[in-house]
């Protein structure tokens, strides 16, 4: 939109000679009269872009307003701001515009960026915990060992006993 308002200063630039030239501001009040005729999206955008470059705000500001409050900023700044400083508004909303895109541009990346590295980090996670749960299930599974080990040796010592005691009882019988 910003570029629609700059194409408008430059066709009116080359429209007429230095003489019969007509402000650009109220080139912009009758394109947005002719706007407000419309109803789509791009109407609300340009209305801002203009109340923006009439009131020459160093940032561009994205409010939703309705079509009439528009319409009153941009009939009482058509009358007074001139040529020149509707050129320099133009150009430092469209340098503010730049920083700020390449800053999303660079916030967006960043977040791409992120994004595969948790990707990955779902694999590798997986291994570090293997790593971490490796030595608990292999100390878990000495003690069970352990357990098992002392238990069955217990069983084998109480049926050699028995076995001994038997043995015994049967050479006294004899």
């Amino acid at each position: 939109m910003l570029g629609e308002a700059e194409a408008l200063c430059d066709k009116e630039d080359n429209w007429r000679n230095a003489n019969q030239r007509s402000r650009y501001a109220l080139t912009f009040r009758r394109m947005c009269e002719r706007r407000l005729t419309q109803d789509n999206a791009t109407k609300c955008c340009f209305l801002n872009v203009v109340r923006d470059v009439l009131q020459g705000v160093e940032s561009p500001r994205f409010e939703v307003l309705q079509d009439q409050e528009f319409m009153e900023c941009i009939s009482e700044l058509s009358t007074t701001v001139q040529n020149d400083v509707i050129r320099r508004s133009i150009c430092q909303l469209r340098n503010c515009l730049t920083e700020k895109l390449v800053l999303i541009d660079t916030n967006i990346l960043l977040n791409e960026w992120t994004y595969k590295k948790l990707h990955a980090f779902a694999k590798l996670s997986s291994v570090d915990y293997r790593l971490v749960v490796l030595p608990l299930v292999k100390m878990f599974l000495q003690d069970k060992l352990m357990t098992m080990m002392k238990t069955h040796k217990r069983k084998i010592t109480i049926a050699d006993a028995e076995a001994s005691a038997k043995k015994g009882r049967s050479t006294q019988t004899r």
